[in-house]
């Protein structure tokens, strides 16, 4: 009998980094979420109305930072780390490059360097 599915790494539109595309509705929820967070979470009033989460794996997410000085930079929320936020390109362009690159050469993102995601 074949296989009915994809796996994790299949999926996954980022190379060594297995972060998936949610629908929409999902990351608007999460982000909805980050509010009702902070409420029991004081640390994550930092990103309420922020940052929205573009794809997901586990606790961890790539956002954008809606902040119009931001310049849409774009962080990696690792929400199991001492630090909440850890910006990790200062612009979507920069991100989407980097993006590009790392499918092109089956690389990891130069935000995980030396940090793959488990």
């Amino acid at each position: 009998m074949g296989r009915i599915g994809l796996t994790l790494e299949e999926m996954s539109v980022l190379p060594f980094a297995p972060f998936a595309f949610p629908c929409l509705a999902m990351m608007i929820n999460e982000f909805h979420g980050f509010e009702e967070g902070a409420a029991d979470h004081p640390r994550y009033k930092e990103v309420v109305g922020r940052y929205f989460p573009l794809f997901a794996w586990r606790a961890d997410a790539i956002a954008v930072d809606l902040d119009l000085k931001s310049c849409n930079r774009v962080a990696v929320l690792e929400h199991n780390s001492d630090k909440l936020v850890r910006i990790a390109y200062a612009s979507f362009e920069e991100f989407l490059t980097d993006a590009i690159r790392a499918n092109e050469e089956n690389v990891p993102l130069k935000c995980f360097a030396g940090k793959i995601p488990a």
